[in-house]
């Protein structure tokens, strides 16, 4: 089924969400909290990624993010993956543990950066997870006693979120507290996990909300007021990613590529999908998946299936290729036209 490739640039702000499959309860223990807290701790500073609200309920979580240099779906991937992994083997089982992919929405941040910091960090509170502010001050799943200095988070920007708030830090924390304490009630949530409008092959739309997060496919997401979504679009046709994908159509993109690198490097499809690492051959993999991942949005795990590599083998070609791209660009537009 067509899908759009996600609106991911640098310092762009996005709200994410990955739920447990069919809704099951994920973290059980205290162990399985620590795996994922620890994972998105490490992968947060690795990749260097700016986190300004995060929170893991029962069964999902919600992270309000800004870009770094890498994309979103390899901290995503490496995040939930990882997770995915180690609750397997805990449990004895196999298969899917999220439910599909992970959710995104970009954001507008004058508008909505104070709504989602509130909305995020409110969840435990609003699931009835805790049963007061009180208690919500000491649930250590989220970056809410980060920011009233009951917790230490260093990978969290804390002071570029209390800024927000007010000149000190005491001043800070009692007007992130009472703002709190006003979207107790007040707060609608369904623009914060749907979006206000989605971009797709038509334009824009207003988004319908009531199909919550689970309507996601040909589609992105924005949060955000209309001029916002109109310049999220044109950003998109200039980057040339709005094209909604049908994948025979992708699939003869990549025979075609395949075919381009062989009379170019001499290289069959047998040889690149291989075990060779020469740097002939790290080359044309690092061609293919740079083309695969940048215009024709395949996403890592469709890399690595591709060139029969891991996923972090596919992130590591993407890379290559970008800089291969930057380093001989005339090598790149050969193979795309």
């Amino acid at each position: 089924m067509a899908r759009i490739m996600r609106p991911d640039w640098e310092d762009a702000l996005h709200h994410i969400m990955a739920r447990g499959i069919d809704g099951r309860t994920l973290f059980s223990n205290l162990s399985e909290y620590e795996d994922l807290r620890s994972r998105l701790e490490q992968l947060v500073v690795e990749l260097k990624f700016s986190v300004y609200a995060w929170v893991i309920m029962p069964n999902h979580l919600h992270l309000l993010i800004r870009t770094g240099p890498e994309p979103i779906s390899l901290l995503m991937h490496r995040l939930l993956t990882g997770f995915a992994i180690s609750y397997n083997r805990r449990h004895d089982r196999s298969g899917h543990v999220f439910q599909g992919r992970f959710k995104s929405i970009l954001v507008q941040e004058e508008n909505y950066f104070l709504k989602l910091i509130n909305y995020v960090h409110l969840n435990p509170l609003k699931a009835k997870v805790v049963n007061s502010l009180e208690e919500l001050d000491t649930y250590k799943w989220s970056g809410h006693p980060c920011l009233i200095g009951k917790m230490e988070c260093k990978w969290m920007k804390r002071d570029s979120v209390l800024e927000y708030f007010g000149d000190t830090e005491y001043y800070a924390i009692k007007n992130y507290q009472t703002s709190l304490l006003n979207d107790v009630n007040s707060m609608a949530s369904s623009e914060m996990v749907s979006g206000n409008f989605s971009i797709g092959k038509n334009g824009i739309k207003s988004s319908d909300q009531r199909t919550g997060t689970s309507h996601w496919t040909g589609i992105c997401r924005v949060l955000g007021d209309k001029e916002f979504a109109k310049r999220v679009l044109s950003r998109l046709n200039d980057f040339k990613s709005l094209e909604v994908r049908n994948r025979e159509n992708i699939h003869k993109r990549i025979e075609r590529l395949f075919d381009q690198i062989v009379v170019k490097m001499g290289l069959s499809r047998e040889v690149i999908r291989g075990n060779s690492r020469s740097s002939e051959l790290a080359e044309a993999r690092g061609a293919i998946a740079w083309i695969c991942s940048q215009k024709f949005g395949l996403s890592y795990r469709d890399i690595s299936r591709l060139l029969n590599v891991s996923r972090s083998g596919a992130a590591k070609a993407v890379r290559r290729g970008a800089e291969l791209q930057r380093e001989h660009p005339f090598i790149i537009e050969i193979l795309i036209s």
